[in-house]
This record gives structure tokens, sequence and C-alpha cells, in this order.
């Protein structure tokens, strides 16, 4: 059984080379900003502890924040031991050339990062414009399940930043999140931005076999989610029952979870059932929708000529990094123009109620 945590799908590579990029860090980057004021994404697959973990250690970020020009040792300013550098290094978060350590990841400060949105937000509306359509019909489809309030979690968690990915794979824009030989401890890419958006919300999973009960959370949502996020006793019970039953018959499970409108009184689960099949109504809806994003969205975004302009390493790099806003953007601009609607749990957490959880949890089934 498989337990994925992705606060949100977060990313960090090398920026490494003394180029005109250089120029714009050196003024991009505030030095009176702590990097915990960072927002530190992760896209990556890893072996055991994660390069997000390995910054939290000590003042690590401090560290890696002050070395975005590279300096030698004599001339690192913050209190810092010679192990964390080497730490630092051997977790590809820092590149030593001769005597200079050199942040290995992208750290944008506030006007890149502001650029880098507005270049997402510009594409959102015309990508938006064209994919709208099908937004409604995937809205549709989840209203015949008497479920079209799971119409954000779904596009979100599913279609956005489940689906398109495997797009762009298949497509060839971006590799498997392998561990290998050359890329040990951790394979993807991970980058900080500042400032944090002021919404975004990620998914965590419980999955074996290709059946998989997915929980769409926010920061603001945690507290009335407790079981969620901190009964994954009960959970991994509830998913055991659904694996083997189809449906929840743990007495005790039933007395968690009972309240949160996942489940009618016979224990079968009324929350969306994605089939990765054509065959299911919703799923198509979600493969034709996530196909159109993969392959449309270049159409008004220059790849290759956003890596020379923000001095990234690769087009993979960039293409991870930007369409992680992009997400956002698409999101926003739904919203706004009323297509979709936030879940009352992320739009009013004060007001939801334990039933309105539901309304954040799907279950996909693999072919």
């Amino acid at each position: 059984m498989k337990l994925n945590f992705f606060p949100l799908l977060f990313l960090f590579t090398a920026l490494l080379n003394i180029t005109s990029a250089q120029s714009k860090i050196r003024t991009d980057n505030d030095s009176s900003i702590n990097f915990s004021e960072y927002n530190v994404s992760c896209y990556c697959g890893v072996s055991g502890t994660s390069p997000t973990q390995i910054l939290k250690l000590d003042n690590n970020g401090d560290v890696v924040l002050q070395l975005i020009n590279g300096k030698t040792e004599n001339e690192i300013t913050v209190k810092y031991n010679h192990s964390q550098l080497e730490l630092l290094r051997e977790f590809r978060l820092l590149k030593r050339e001769d005597d200079i350590w050199k942040t290995n990841f992208p750290i944008l400060g506030e006007s890149r990062t502001l650029k880098l949105r507005e270049e997402a937000k510009q594409t959102a509306e015309k990508l938006g414009a064209l994919l709208k359509q099908d937004i409604v019909n995937l809205a549709k489809t989840l209203t015949g399940l008497n479920r079209e309030k799971n119409a954000y979690t779904i596009l979100f968690s599913y279609v956005l930043d489940e689906l398109v990915w495997r797009k762009f794979i298949k497509l060839g824009y971006m590799h498997e999140r392998n561990i290998t030989a050359e890329k040990p401890l951790w394979s993807g890419v991970i980058w900080a931005v500042y400032p944090p958006r002021e919404f975004s919300c990620g998914t965590n999973k419980i999955s074996d076999k290709g059946i998989s009960i997915n929980v769409n959370w926010t920061d603001r949502a945690i507290k009335n989610m407790l079981p969620f996020v901190s009964d994954w006793k009960n959970l991994l019970k509830m998913f055991d029952d659904y694996t083997q039953f189809g449906m929840v018959k743990d007495a005790v499970v039933r007395k968690v979870f009972d309240k949160f409108n996942l489940y009618d009184e016979s224990g079968r689960f009324t929350v969306p059932v994605i089939e990765e099949s054509n065959e299911n109504t919703l799923f198509s809806d979600c493969n034709i929708l996530s196909d159109k994003v993969a392959k449309n969205m270049f159409k008004f975004f220059d790849l290759n000529g956003f890596t020379k302009e923000f001095g990234f390493d690769t087009d993979e790099e960039t293409l991870v990094i930007f369409y992680h806003e992009l997400m956002w953007e698409l999101l926003d601009y739904y919203e706004k123009n009323g297509v979709i609607k936030k879940p009352i749990a992320f739009s009013n957490p004060d007001e939801s109620l334990p039933g309105d959880i539901s309304d954040l949890v799907f279950i996909v089934r693999a072919k």
C-alpha cells in the first residue's frame, strides 16, 4: 500500500550558469527576507528523506539563500558547519566549483515570481477560454452524479495535478521521476518562490492495487479534516474495506467517518469514483480536458524562450515551474468566470459542516 503526501506539486533545481540570468538574480532576491518566507516546491520522486526536509534542517535554507551567486566558505556570513554544506551537496541542493559554493536550484525573488505569475495568468486566460466548454461538460457529468460540488477538487487534484503531468511525459516534454545512479536520493525538480500564493491546496492519497482514495486539502481547512490528516489507522481501514468489499463495513471506521458524507447508509461510497476507462463518462471528460491542456498550452507559451529568459537549466525544469503556476491561474480564471466554485471547506472553512468534506474526496480505479 502506498501513502502519498503532496502539499502541492512543488519543485527546485539547478541555476548555475554564470550568464546574464545571474545578474538578474542579484537584484531579485531581497537579503532581508528569510528563507522560511519562501514557498518551497518539490515535484519529485524520493527515496527516504526529501530535499525539502533537508532544507528545513538547522539553517540550511538561509545557507542556500546566501549562496545563490556563489561564495567561498570564508565569505559565508550566516552561521554554518562544513557538514551542512556537504549534506546539501549530497542532496544536490548545493554545488561546489573549485572553492566556490553555489545554490543548485532556482530561487525566485519577488520580481521574477510576479513576472512568472503574470505570464501564467495571460496564458491561463487564453487557454482557459479554449477549454471552457470542456469544464462545463465535466461539471454537468458531476451534477448528474449529485456531486457537482466536487468539480473544483477533481479539476485540480485529478485533471490538472495528475493527468496533465502524465500527458507531458507521454508527449516527451518530461521524464519519469525515477531514482537512478545519476540521480540518487531524489529525482525531479525543486524550487522556491517569494511571495507564496495567498491560496493553495494539495492532495493526500492512499493507493494500492490500482485503487486510490484522494483527499484535497488546504491549511485553512485542516481543523475540519482531522480524520483525513491524522487518523491514518481508520483511514487505511476504510480503504481496505473499499478494496475488499466495495463499501465500508468496519463499525469503528463508520463511527469516525459517518458524518463526512462519503457513503450512504449501507456504507457504499457516494463520492465520485473515476474508472480509468473511456467507457466511464467522468474519466472521459477528465481525459479529454487534460489532453487539451497538455497539447494547447504551448500555443500560448514559448517554453524555450522562457527557459532562456529566466536562466533555467532545461525546458523540462521550466515546464514544471511554469505549469505549477498555470494550474492556479486556470483555477482562478474559471472561478472568476463562474465556471467552477471553490468548495466551502476552502472558501469559508468556519462555516463549513463535516459533510462538506466529501466535496474534497474522490476515488480512482486505474485500468
